[in-house]
C-alpha cells in the first residue's frame, strides 16, 4: 500500500471543474459541466463533448444518455442511506438524477448515436436488452435498437426469472403478467392483481384480495387461499389465513410449522425463520426456528436483524438513560462484537466501524483498543476506507495509516485506479498515489 504523498492540494481549474462526476467504467467517467454532460478518459481528456443533459456509465461500450430540445435542466434528489444503526454518512449521499421532459437513447465510445435519443425512458442493458417507454407505453429493445417487444404495455419491470428463462414481467390494464421477450410470447396471462416477482422458482399472486402461488410456466402450485403471502426463502415461504396463526409453507404448500402467539418478522436463507414474541411487559423474545417448526435458539434483544454470513446485527436498552447499544451475534448466540456500541456501520471485510458518542473507530477480533477519531468512517473495501477527520475526508489502509490526505470535501471509492473527490464545490479525480487528474 502506497504512503502518505507530499503533494499539496491543487487549486488549478483544471483538476476542481467539473459539478458533477460519476466513477469511471470502461475507461471513462462520465462528468458535468455548465450544466451539460459529457465524458473523459483517465488521461483527462474529453472524449465526448458536454452536450447531454444526463449520462450515465458505459455498460458493454453503450452508454444511456438524455438530451431535451427545450433547455431542461436536470434536478437531484438527494438519496441518504442509513447505516444499520440508522445512521446516516455522508459517504452514503448519492443523487439521483429528476429526469423531466428528456428523452433517451445510447451512444457508443465513439460518441455515435447508435439507438436514437427518442424514448421516454431506457434502462440501462440487461442481459442484451433495455426496457423502453414512449407515450405511456413500454417495450423492449436490444442493442441494436430493434424492437423484441412491441410498446403496448404499461410498464415492463426485471424479476428473478427474467436472465434464465427470457421472461419479463409487465402490466396491462392495470393486470400484471409475464412475457418471454424473444418471441413476444405470453407465458403467464395477465390476470394478476399485483406485481409478479420470482424468488426460488414460485412468485406471490393476488387474485381478489387472496394469494397463492405460482410457478415460472405460470401454473398455479400452492391455491389462493392466503391472506398474507411472502416470497420463498431458504424453501419456506410465510403465511397466514385472518385470526389464524402464521404458518411455515414449502413449495408445494405443505404446512411445515403453525407458529400460536407470535408476531413473525422475518424469514432468510438456509431454512431459518425468525419469530418475535412480545410479552405482557412489552419485552422482546426472539426465537430462530427451521423449518419444521423446530426451536433453534432464543434472543432477548430490542432489535434482531440477519445481516449475512450466519450473522446478526442485535441492539439493547442500556442504562437508566434506557440508551440503545449495539452489537453482533452467531447463530449460537455468541457475541461476535460486543453490544457496546452506539453505532455499527456498513460490513464488509473484517474491519467494522463502530460508533462511540460521535466518533467512530474500527472494531476487529484481533485488535484490543479502538481508535475513536473519525467523525464518519466507512467499511474497507479492497484493504482501503473513507472517513472524516476534522472536517476533511481521505483513505486509509487496514492499519488505519492515512494513504491519501484528509483534504477534501468528501471522496467517493476508487473505480478503475481513480476516486472521484469534492474541493471548494467542484469535482474532479486522484489516483492511488495521491496524484489528481488534469483534465482539459
Amino acid at each position: 500500500m502506497c504512503c502518505i504523498p507530499s503533494i499539496g492540494i491543487k487549486t488549478s481549474e483544471a483538476v476542481f471543474k467539473y459539478d458533477m462526476v460519476r466513477d469511471f467504467k470502461e475507461g471513462y467517467a462520465c462528468v458535468m459541466s455548465q450544466g451539460k454532460c459529457g465524458y473523459i478518459d483517465t488521461s483527462g481528456s474529453t472524449i465526448i463533448p458536454f452536450k447531454y443533459d444526463y449520462a450515465w456509465d458505459f455498460n458493454n461500450g453503450l452508454a444511456r444518455v438524455t438530451a431535451s430540445s427545450n433547455g431542461t435542466r436536470i434536478t437531484f434528489l438527494k438519496d441518504s442511506h442509513g447505516t444499520d444503526s440508522e445512521k446516516t454518512h455522508d459517504f452514503y449521499t448519492d443523487y439521483i438524477p429528476v429526469v423531466n421532459d428528456c428523452k433517451f437513447g445510447f451512444i457508443d465510445k465513439q460518441g455515435n448515436e447508435v439507438i436514437p435519443i427518442e424514448y421516454d425512458y431506457a434502462s440501462d442493458f440487461r442481459d442484451s436488452i433495455s426496457i423502453v417507454s414512449k407515450n405511456g407505453k413500454s417495450g423492449v429493445i436490444n442493442v441494436k435498437g430493434e424492437l423484441l417487444v412491441p410498446l403496448v404495455y404499461e410498464s415492463i419491470y426485471y424479476s428473478e426469472c427474467s436472465e434464465k428463462n427470457l421472461l419479463l414481467c409487465a402490466c396491462i390494464k392495470g393486470k400484471y403478467g409475464a412475457i418471454n421477450y424473444k418471441t413476444g410470447q405470453i407465458v403467464i396471462p395477465f390476470c394478476y392483481d399485483n406485481q409478479i416477482v420470482f424468488s426460488e422458482g414460485r412468485a406471490v399472486v393476488s387474485m381478489n384480495g387472496k394469494y397463492g402461488y405460482i410457478d415460472k410456466s405460470g401454473n398455479m402450485v400452492i391455491g389462493k387461499e392466503w391472506d398474507i403471502a411472502s416470497t420463498f426463502s431458504g424453501g419456506t415461504a410465510i403465511v397466514q389465513k385472518a385470526g389464524e396463526p402464521f404458518c411455515l409453507i414449502d413449495k408445494n404448500g405443505i404446512i411445515m410449522a403453525r407458529i400460536e402467539g407470535s408476531r413473525l418478522i422475518d424469514s432468510y436463507s438456509d431454512g431459518k425463520t425468525l419469530v418475535l414474541y412480545v410479552d405482557s411487559k412489552s419485552r422482546n423474545r426472539w426465537i430462530m426456528i427451521d423449518s419444521t417448526g423446530k426451536v433453534l435458539n432464543s434472543f432477548n434483544y430490542r432489535t434482531v436483524k440477519p445481516i449475512g454470513n450466519d450473522m446478526y446485527l442485535v441492539s439493547k436498552i442500556h442504562g437508566i438513560k434506557k440508551t440503545q447499544r449495539y452489537g453482533c451475534i452467531d447463530n449460537d448466540g455468541n457475541n461476535v462484537i460486543p453490544i457496546k456500541f452506539d453505532g455499527i456501520g456498513p460490513m464488509a471485510e473484517k474491519k467494522i466501524p463502530v460508533r462511540k458518542g460521535d466518533k467512530w473507530g474500527y472494531w476487529s477480533n484481533y485488535k484490543k483498543s479502538i481508535n475513536f477519531s473519525y467523525q464518519e468512517a466507512d467499511c474497507f473495501k479492497d484493504g482501503i476506507a473513507r472517513v472524516i477527520k476534522n472536517g476533511k475526508c481521505g483513505f486509509i489502509d487496514f492499519n488505519e495509516n492515512q494513504i491519501l490526505l484528509f483534504i477534501y470535501e468528501t471522496v467517493r471509492n476508487f473505480s478503475e485506479g481513480y476516486a472521484a473527490v469534492k474541493n471548494n464545490g467542484k469535482w474532479g479525480f486522484v489516483d492511488m498515489n495521491g496524484k489528481e487528474l488534469d483534465c482539459n
